[in-house]
């Protein structure tokens, strides 16, 4: 599989105490594990919501940018849906360029500070929390994962107050079901959280069996014609996914590699070129990343045996796919 959750026995210690407790949509957990997930990034406050979705909404919603908000055209399409959904204007700009909204690319931090950082895909990445707000995912595939759920991290204390009120329908305080605006229905469940608050304890061992997932890559996979892409300078990735681009398209690699039961997968298709945005900006870089880009599996549970399955695979595959002399 290419990126499956990793569950130990505390994890499901810590789940099986809030069912017993009935903290099943609410209790104590969730305030907790925003409280963990804040000292993590070193901002002051953090709000936890049912999805990165979720929390990149808000954080557009709460800004309300007037002028077209550039986001990377490389990233999952939530980033930009946000913008669209807050009644906002996308341009969508290169991997290169700066953006109103940066993205972790795969564990790796963004070049470039901004307003908003989407760094869903980037908890226990430096720098991180750059921006006014980060918003963070624990989707199941991440490094840290409450099966599904986000957060938004912030040192406004009055930006936190805000989206805390509108993840809950913004209800006035009381017995009465008064609301004060229409908002959403953006909490995580307290069962959520328990997961959460049982793994961040953990993330520094997480970060390092990501790092040495990617690391076995690079060694075994050296002098083959691909490449990984790397930290930027000065900053620490996670490595959350390998990725690497080969001297050619990817895309009958993954195919083959999938053939095999590998789970390597493509690299974010560039939302310029997503049916919804199609033809609204061009895009040389994120074009050939997304051509040339393969990542290959990283589950936590993954064994060196079963890398060296992978990389045995890859190597064929790029050997079937030579050029005749």
């Amino acid at each position: 599989p290419t990126c499956e959750p990793f569950i130990t026995l505390d994890d499901r210690r810590a789940v099986d105490d809030a069912l017993r407790l009935g903290h099943v949509a609410l209790g104590p957990e969730v305030e907790q594990f925003e409280e963990a997930v804040a000292r993590v990034v070193g901002k002051r406050y953090a709000v936890a919501t049912s999805s990165g979705s979720a929390a990149l909404h808000l954080a557009m919603v709460l800004i309300g940018w007037a002028f077209p908000v550039r986001v990377p055209a490389l990233t999952f399409i939530a980033t930009a849906e946000a913008v669209v959904r807050a009644g906002c204007d996308l341009a969508i700009v290169d991997h290169d360029e700066i953006a109103d909204i940066s993205v972790n690319f795969y564990g790796h931090p963004p070049r470039h500070e901004a307003t908003i950082e989407d760094a869903c895909e980037g908890l226990g990445s430096s720098p991180i929390g750059r921006a006014a707000i980060t918003c963070l995912s624990f989707n199941g595939n991440k490094l840290v994962t409450c099966g599904g759920g986000g957060m938004a991290v912030t040192d406004h204390r009055d930006w936190a107050d805000e989206i805390r009120r509108l993840i809950a329908h913004d209800r006035e305080p009381g017995i009465e079901y008064r609301h004060r605006s229409l908002a959403y229905n953006y909490r995580m469940p307290a069962l959520n959280a328990a997961l959460g608050l049982s793994q961040i304890a953990r993330l520094g061992a997480l970060v390092a069996t990501k790092r040495r997932i990617a690391a076995f890559y690079h060694t075994r996979l050296a002098g083959l014609p691909l490449s990984p892409i790397l930290e930027p300078p000065g900053t620490f990735s996670t490595y959350w996914m390998p990725v690497f681009l080969l001297d050619r398209e990817a895309a009958p690699g993954i195919a083959a590699l999938q053939a095999e039961g590998i789970g390597a997968r493509a690299v974010w298709y560039p939302l310029h070129r997503q049916p919804w945005f199609r033809g609204t900006a061009t895009c040389p870089v994120a074009d050939d990343i997304h051509r040339r880009g393969i990542i290959l599996p990283c589950s936590l549970g993954i064994t060196e045996e079963e890398q060296e399955q992978v990389v045995q695979a890859v190597r064929r595959g790029v050997a079937a796919a030579a050029p005749a002399s």
